[in-house]
This record gives structure tokens, C-alpha cells and sequence, in this order.
């Protein structure tokens, strides 16, 4: 194992001292690697970042969106890992998608909500932060079967709400000939985004459960005839779903 130098020392500080720069950017700066410069800042007594993540007072556009993300192609979740000879809990805050454009914004939401810098990872992104965590559960983020929209998002704002549906739409959403479908294992968490549905002004429904492999899905249906309200309404940030979407209005 490589020891560390003194001025190697005294430039991690200086890169630490950065809150834009990841770990893993620093220890791509230093030719080091990510479990080397975790265990070097434990032996350093570097401040923990997380005493600079803020917890907003009320939902904003942005924390609507980053819950629906969660709630659909994003998790939570909390895992040991090593930082010097101790362990210590980390609290995984995580969203997946191919769409560029969606990870950037999420990115984005990110840093203006929490203050926190959400890395990539192909189409992986995410960052960790028990305080971020105990807040999406809070308002009712979860697993796949169990996640729900506390009232704080559900008898919101009108903008908030439309923020929240266009993304978990833009997530779970299919837009197909016969209008738009959004499909889930989770039969209570689909009916309240119905409900939200049709307090923004677009008009939906649920059909099923149908068997899918080990599970059972319901489908949340937007008929073609309300393509129009819901373009209008809440619509995509997709670029891919928003061209479909304007292949059918056309």
C-alpha cells in the first residue's frame, strides 16, 4: 500500500475543503483510490459534509419531482461500510434512468433542495445523507410496493402536484396508440396518483391487477381523447415520451 505524503495530505484538505468535488472525483485528482481517501479523511478528522444539507420548510417544485423519482425509478436504502478501522451506516438516496436529461435535472433538484452533489454513474446517480432519507420516507417514499404521497404532495399546490406527476410520469409512463398507460405493483400508491390526476384537470382510471411473472400490476389509463388535458396539464420533460406525445395530438 502507497503511503501518503505529506503534501498529498495537505491537498486532499484542500480539495475536501470543495463541496462540489465527490470523493471520487478527489481520489481520481490524487491517483488514489475512493476507499483510500475515505480512510485518509477519518485519519484527518475531516468535518462531515452532511452538517451543510438543508431540509426545505415546505415542498418545492423541485423536492415534488425528486419523491416521484423515487418513487418510481429511484430507492432508498441503508448499508455498513468501512471508514478507517471502524463501520458506520450509510443512507443511499439512489435514481436510475437512460435519459440524460432526467438524471441532469435530478442532479439539479438535488443541489437547489438538499445542497447536496448527486454523482453519476452511468445511468445510476445518487448520494448519501440519513437526514435526506429520513425526509423522502417521511413523505411517504418507499419500496415498490409500499411507497405513498403524504399529504404535504398530495393536497398541495396545484404546481406542486403537477411537478410530482410529470415526473413519476416521465418514470413509470408509456404513451402508446390508445392513449397513455403507467404501470405499478403498488395498487394504493397508483390510486392516489389517479386522484391527483384528476385534480389537475386530466381525467384517468386503473384497470387490473394483471399476473406479471411473480407479481400483480395495475395499470393507471389516460384514454386517448384526454392525451390533449394531459399535455396541457403535465406533460413530459422526456424528450423521447413528449415526441411520441405529440405523434398522437397530430
Amino acid at each position: 500500500m502507497r503511503r501518503w505524503k505529506p503534501d498529498e495530505k495537505s491537498k486532499l484538505i484542500q480539495l475536501y475543503s470543495d463541496a462540489s468535488l465527490t470523493i471520487a472525483k478527489m481520489a481520481a485528482i490524487l491517483g488514489r483510490s475512493k476507499p483510500a481517501v475515505h480512510n485518509m479523511l477519518c485519519k484527518l478528522k475531516a468535518a462531515n459534509r452532511c452538517k451543510k444539507v438543508h431540509i426545505p420548510a415546505e415542498i418545492t417544485l423541485e423536492e415534488a419531482r425528486i419523491h416521484a423519482h423515487i418513487c418510481g425509478d429511484g430507492s432508498l436504502s441503508i448499508s455498513r461500510r468501512k471508514r478507517g478501522k471502524a463501520q458506520e451506516l450509510e443512507f443511499k438516496i439512489r435514481y436510475t434512468n437512460n435519459d440524460q436529461l432526467l438524471l441532469d435535472e435530478f442532479k439539479r433538484d438535488v443541489k437547489i433542495v438538499y445542497n447536496r452533489v448527486a454523482t453519476k454513474s452511468g445511468v445510476d446517480i445518487g448520494f448519501s445523507s440519513k437526514r435526506v432519507l429520513e425526509r423522502l420516507k417521511g413523505l411517504g417514499a418507499g419500496n415498490s410496493h409500499s411507497w405513498c404521497i403524504a399529504d404535504d404532495i398530495f393536497r398541495g399546490p396545484i404546481e406542486v402536484r403537477k411537478a410530482w406527476l410529470r415526473a413519476f410520469w416521465d418514470d413509470e409512463g408509456t404513451v402508446r396508440r390508445d392513449g397513455l398507460v403507467a404501470s405499478s405493483v403498488n395498487y394504493g400508491g397508483l390510486t392516489q396518483v389517479c386522484s391527483m390526476m384528476h385534480s389537475v384537470g386530466v381525467r384517468a382510471h386503473i384497470t387490473g391487477p394483471y399476473r406479471d411473472k411473480e407479481s400483480l400490476k395495475w395499470h393507471l389509463r389516460t384514454n386517448k381523447a384526454d392525451v390533449a388535458s394531459f399535455a396541457t396539464n403535465v406533460g413530459f420533460a422526456s424528450s423521447r415520451k413528449a415526441g411520441k406525445l405529440s405523434e398522437i395530438l397530430s
